[in-house]
């Protein structure tokens, strides 16, 4: 009897959206990071071979990333707020994995399938409805995840990958499977 949220049901739920618009009012304003901080990944990168910006709240990929490219063999990018890819992802030649994982990517540049040593790539929580046909070039691709983005359709490429074992599709809109799926060396 004494309880006020028994007496008022709605205001909770109004205190928890207001939190989280709050939340996302202060992540769009939050800063991306320095030249000096990209720097530093960039430095520690060259000798780990490991990049992680992740959650660094980037719009775009810094051109600098470029620098390192050719001798990156994991990048994250994931939980920032990219909705496109530049061009020059095609120049991670050595990259094996690649994670991009909540961002707002509607679409992959062509040059993905450039990245022929690729074996795992994360793009999960985005806003995907296609994949590049380039991507079949990843020839060592085993591991993708596809889940909670917007595909109404299965991506056939997906079926031309030959060491595709690991393909999550989960929450999306996908409401049946090519034929050609059966093609594809899953395991359940």
């Amino acid at each position: 009897m004494g309880n006020d949220s028994s007496k008022h049901p709605q205001h909770g739920k109004e205190d928890g959206t207001k939190k989280s618009q709050s939340s996302s009012v202060i992540a769009a304003l939050k800063p991306g990071p320095s030249n000096s901080t990209i720097q530093k990944h960039l430095d520690m990168a060259k000798k780990s071979r490991v990049l992680s910006l992740k959650g660094s709240n980037l719009k775009n990929v810094p051109d600098a990333v470029l620098e390192v490219a050719p001798l990156i063999r994991s990048l994250d990018l994931s939980q920032n707020r990219l909705q496109s890819l530049r061009k020059f992802f095609g120049e991670f030649e050595m990259l094996k994995q690649l994670h991009l994982n909540d961002n707002a990517l509607i679409s992959l540049p062509d040059e993905l399938g450039n990245l022929k040593k690729l074996e795992v790539l994360n793009l999960n929580g985005n806003q995907l409805t296609s994949l590049p046909d380039t991507l079949v070039g990843c020839m060592a691709l085993h591991h993708l995840n596809l889940s909670n983005n917007q595909f109404s359709e299965f991506p056939n490429v997906v079926c031309l990958l030959p060491r595709a074992d690991i393909v999550d599709i989960s929450h999306n809109s996908i409401r049946e499977l090519p034929d050609d799926v059966r093609f594809l060396n899953l395991s359940f």
